[in-house]
């Protein structure tokens, strides 16, 4: 089978963000991502201490997103120069 000289790309390339539009797309989600989180933990931990305030649950939750939170912020802060 002969092949040209077009690229072929694969669906497990990541592609290159360029443009300030693009950064600002992702910032943006990154807040939505962060107000989420912020909303339900709270929410979380109204319940938890509502209904079983002698084992807090709730950290285990807020941890576990949160590891989630740091690895989304470094994408979008941390590792911005990458994308230049």
């Amino acid at each position: 089978m002969a092949t040209t000289g077009n690229s072929m790309h694969t669906e497990t390339e990541i592609p290159v963000v360029h443009g300030r539009r693009d950064l600002a797309e992702m910032r943006q989600k990154f807040f939505t991502h962060l107000t989420v989180y912020l909303c339900v933990v709270l929410g979380l931990v109204a319940l938890n201490f509502t209904r079983n305030p002698d084992h807090m649950w709730s950290a285990w939750v807020a941890f576990g997103w949160g590891i989630g939170i740091v690895c989304h912020a470094l994408k979008v802060f941390w590792f911005e120069a990458d994308r230049k």
